[in-house]
């Protein structure tokens, strides 16, 4: 018969305290894992909303009116968001603001531009382009000219220069003084006054014009994905992002009458005045 060994009077001790810990430090690791794939979900949403801000200062403290977040139909009968509508003495100004870093490679034609960070590249919708439609929704609205602005409001730099149509926000100042501030004339003209009202009836559209952008990019899981939620900065299909969304439908003033297919148009890309580009060249 083998001799049997006494069981350990520490043995329990030793148990309770490894499943203490366990169940200590394992909640306690799933926190920190959660928190960290929220920042990096956040990240580029907050440096986007950065710059944005950082743009919108800087027309407050050069004395510029202007709407900001403004939503409204384009001639597709898409929804589309423009950044900034401001008001100079030449007119309205519609300003697309993009908050990147690293290098950025694209001219006024391309399609497509390239960013080059960390040793990686990327590329990225030509923001000119991104900007045109939202002038022609502008011009169609309000019958009137509208000039088109992009600002690169991050640390980005263009290593073979800044294409027409597109400055720094080291630079955005000098830009607007060469426009002109607009005088108490042009306060109180139609036109503003045509674009407060426009940016009024699209306040609350928020959630339509999200929605419109998860189904256009339906193909692209990883795309529609990290698309913010109508309330902001809240993952959608959320107890706290429905709520939000039918307080903002409760919200909406009026909604834009969509245009008959019949009728609808896609305003041309690039415009007459620009010449064609050539066919890309594949750089991979």
């Amino acid at each position: 018969m083998l001799p049997t060994t006494p069981p350990d009077p520490l043995a329990p001790l030793v148990t309770a305290a490894v499943h203490g810990v366990l169940g200590t430090l394992l909640p306690l690791a799933i926190v920190l894992a959660l928190l960290a794939a929220a920042a990096a979900w956040l990240k580029p949403h907050l440096k986007g909303a950065a710059g944005e801000a950082a743009v919108a200062r800087r027309l407050h403290r050069l004395g510029f009116p202007c709407l900001h977040d403004v939503i409204l139909p384009a001639q597709d009968g898409s929804l589309t968001q423009i950044d900034h509508v401001a008001l100079t003495a030449q007119g309205l100004l519609a300003i697309e603001t993009k908050t990147y870093a690293g290098s950025i490679f694209g001219q006024q034609n391309d399609r497509d531009w390239m960013q080059a960070l960390g040793g990686r590249k990327s590329r990225f919708q030509n923001p000119l382009r991104q900007n045109f439609k939202h002038v022609a929704a502008l011009r169609h609205h309000l019958r009137t000219d509208v000039q088109g602005l992009v600002v690169f409001a991050g640390t980005a730099r263009f290593p073979k220069g800044l294409p027409p149509g597109v400055v720094t926000l080291a630079t955005f100042a000098a830009h607007m003084d060469r426009l002109g501030r607009p005088t108490p004339a042009h306060l109180a003209g139609p036109a503003w006054q045509a674009a407060c009202r426009l940016a009024e009836r699209g306040r609350g559209q928020h959630q339509a014009h999200l929605a419109g952008l998860r189904a256009r990019h339906a193909a692209e899981p990883r795309l529609a994905a990290r698309l913010l939620s109508p309330t902001g900065l809240i993952p959608a299909n959320t107890r706290l992002a429905r709520l939000a969304a039918r307080l903002r439908t409760a919200s909406q003033r009026q909604a834009f009458p969509v245009p008959p297919a019949a009728t609808r148009s896609v305003p041309p890309w690039p415009p007459e005045r620009i010449a064609r580009p050539r066919p890309p060249v594949n750089d991979r």
